[in-house]
């Protein structure tokens, strides 16, 4: 499968890549936050799910003209009560130095995110083993792997359940599609797709296999190759995904045709 990449397009612009993939994250924020609009962030905070990333943080931070940095954080961490803002995202695609160092200066480290753009795509053979289903088709199983992913990304015990519900919670997002694969009629491995337009965003992608050891190539390139059959089914512009420093898919991603396109910052806790 070919989903070239139309450079005449506005909408394959990096800086609206960049855009395209924070407004994913906002869709999907929105699931299970609490949403305020203030003069320099738009927050979502949610206190029964405090230390989950996805659901506290602050997108489109920028600095009012009748304010400063440290006038925006306050009003950011004024916003969160006792929870505390995870992910910090700005208004454009570049950090203005001030506001940089303010959010430095409260501890959040700069992680730096990568949008890759699926050029080219050529379908594996699938492991006849393996079942691909849709995920809301199967809720417990979902949320079982869900689970083993908070174990996997070494959150605290304490937060796996909080976890699951926000990853079960972005399925009520209409735009969400999730494909489960199971084998021997247990759960290896889920990837998340959400339709923005024309344009199609891979939001997740986790297989066990991975986990234990494995060079998540069956599992992965099963729901890999399902996800790109949606795509092409929806005739889909482009594909695109975000990944982060350190990402465990990101060289299986690169391998299987997402080629990186822009890069832009994010603050983390």
């Amino acid at each position: 499968m070919e989903l070239p990449l139309i450079s005449n397009s506005p909408a394959t612009a990096p800086d609206a890549l960049v855009r395209a993939v924070k407004r994913v994250e906002a869709i999907l924020a929105r699931t299970g936050a609490e949403e305020q609009q203030l003069a320099g962030a738009s927050v979502y905070a949610s206190a029964e799910r405090a230390g989950i990333a996805a659901v506290n943080r602050a997108f489109d931070l920028q600095v009012p003209d009748d304010e400063d940095a440290d006038a925006v954080l306050g009003e950011i961490a004024d916003a969160f009560g006792d929870s505390t803002c995870s992910i910090m995202d700005t208004n454009d695609k570049d950090w203005s130095p001030a506001l940089a160092d303010a959010v430095n200066a409260q501890g959040l480290r700069r992680q730096v995110c990568t949008v890759h753009v699926l050029q080219g795509y050529a379908t594996p053979t699938v492991d006849a083993s393996l079942q691909i289903i849709p995920a809301r088709a199967a809720y417990g199983e979902t949320r079982k792997l869900f689970l083993a992913q908070a174990a996997a990304t070494n959150l605290p015990v304490e937060l796996h359940d909080a976890f699951a519900d926000t990853c079960i919670d972005f399925l009520d997002e209409s735009r969400v599609d999730c494909f489960l694969a199971r084998r021997d009629r247990q759960p290896v491995g889920a990837i998340s797709l959400l339709t923005l337009g024309n344009i199609g965003v891979l939001t997740d992608l986790f297989t066990l296999d991975a986990e234990s050891g494995g060079d998540r190539g069956d599992v992965a390139g099963a729901l890999l190759a399902r996800m790109v059959d949606h795509c092409q089914r929806a005739q889909f512009e482009q594909v695109i995904t975000r990944t982060t420093e350190h990402d465990p898919c990101r060289a299986f991603l690169e391998q299987r045709g997402f080629q990186p396109r822009v890069q832009y910052d994010r603050f983390v806790k």
